[in-house]
């Protein structure tokens, strides 16, 4: 069954209200949002995502989103205000309680058909008529259509492509030596972060005895810059530190674990749909992204952040903050390391709402203050020698969220 005309309810951001249209057999032509004013805002954002997919747009207005009375009126006039011929069905799948209760009223006294989405499963069960059987919906919704329905916007286009193969060995000489690497790949950053645009930045191994650096550190940290220098990242030469490319030194700054993580998830994807042929239950990756950057109004101006690695299970946002600096500065609870789990934790809620989930990799240990607070908030996180696991963590995580 195709109606023309869907008619949705609009509280708070509902995947399940876009992911029907994104299914060439049940896309109407139309949709009418039934929406209250203070919620306008939520429906300009599926506005903006079903204008993309050139699907017209109406509106029904109520004054109260939990009077039921009013509410079906208002439904049961736009209903009859209707053309005799117009194929018309609700999708009762969002909205508040009242607005679900009205609509499924007035839609059932009208004998016109009512359907509700899973919005985990993307499973569409047909309530009335009941003769109609469910149906699974082919095309999952993607990271940019995701991030429109709650109203963020998305800079530039989505990276998906898998990870080159030209460093990893690198990376895994850094994950096999993570206890040796982890203080000198600390400074590194630093100076790397230093050369951001010119490429180059001072590295004077007496000023760094002069603070007082151990000498096994200073070995260590001679050994890195050695290491990345025999994969042609950067070069040492008269005190300084060149790095090839502004590619490469975003590779030598971090970026090397975030490109880590993104690959291990191009192996994980055709591995849970392997899983789901055996378990049809079983969750899958939909869409996956790296090196995202976002942009949604907070209090009215807009706030940009930058994702890592991001991608959708079961159409859930999950978030992946990746770490290789020093996490933290003192020993205190409120230190660098909250400040970084409490951004992480608004990002997720702000972005990918109440659902969505988030995890912290990190290459140097964490205190167990911030493993603490990373339980309170939901957060999971590997770090340190943890990341040897990375591929088996990540699959669990997927898996039970």
């Amino acid at each position: 069954m195709q109606p023309v005309t869907h008619f949705c309810l609009v509280h708070d951001p509902v995947v399940a209200n876009v992911t029907p249209i994104l299914d060439s057999r049940f896309r109407p032509e139309e949709v009418i949002l039934l929406v209250c004013p203070d919620r306008r805002e939520q429906a300009s954002w599926l506005e903006n995502v079903l204008r993309s997919m050139n699907v017209k747009i109406k509106y029904c207005e109520i004054s109260d989103a939990w009077d039921v009375v009013h509410i079906r009126t208002c439904v049961k006039e736009y209903l009859a205000s209707l053309s005799d011929n117009v194929e018309i069905a609700l999708n009762v799948t969002g909205g508040t309680k009242p607005m679900t209760v009205a609509a499924y009223e007035a839609f059932r006294d009208a004998r016109q058909p009512i359907f509700y989405v899973h919005h985990e499963r993307d499973h569409l069960v047909w309530m009335y008529p009941h003769n109609i059987p469910s149906e699974d919906l082919f095309d999952k919704i993607k990271l940019p259509e995701f991030l429109m329905v709650n109203g963020a916007e998305l800079i530039g286009t989505v990276d998906r492509n898998p990870i080159e193969g030209q460093w990893r060995a690198l990376t895994a000489e850094l994950i096999r030596g993570i206890e040796k690497y982890a203080a000198p790949l600390s400074v590194l950053n630093k100076l790397a972060s230093q050369a951001e645009k010119i490429l180059r930045v001072k590295f004077d191994e007496h000023e760094y005895k002069k603070k007082h650096y151990p000498s096994d550190l200073l070995q260590r940290i001679k050994q890195l810059i050695e290491l990345f220098s025999m994969h042609k990242l950067l070069r040492q030469d008269y005190g300084e530190l060149f790095f090839t490319s502004e590619k490469t030194r975003f590779y030598v700054n971090g970026g090397w674990l975030e490109e880590h993580v993104f690959g291990l998830l191009h192996k994980i994807k055709p591995e849970l749909e392997a899983m789901q042929k055996i378990n049809p239950e079983e969750n899958l990756i939909q869409d996956f992204g790296r090196n995202l950057t976002i942009v949604k109004k907070n209090n009215g101006a807009p706030v940009k952040n930058e994702l890592d690695v991001a991608f959708l299970s079961d159409n859930k946002l999950h978030i992946i903050e990746c770490k290789t600096k020093r996490f933290d500065f003192n020993d205190g609870p409120d230190s660098h390391g909250a400040d970084v789990l409490y951004k992480l934790d608004t990002l997720r809620d702000h972005i990918g709402g109440l659902q969505a989930n988030a995890m912290l990799v990190s290459y140097k240990p964490l205190k167990q203050e911030h493993l603490w607070r990373a339980k309170e908030l939901g957060i999971e996180v590997c770090a340190s020698k943890d990341i040897q696991n990375l591929h088996q963590l990540l699959t669990k995580w997927i898996r039970r969220s």
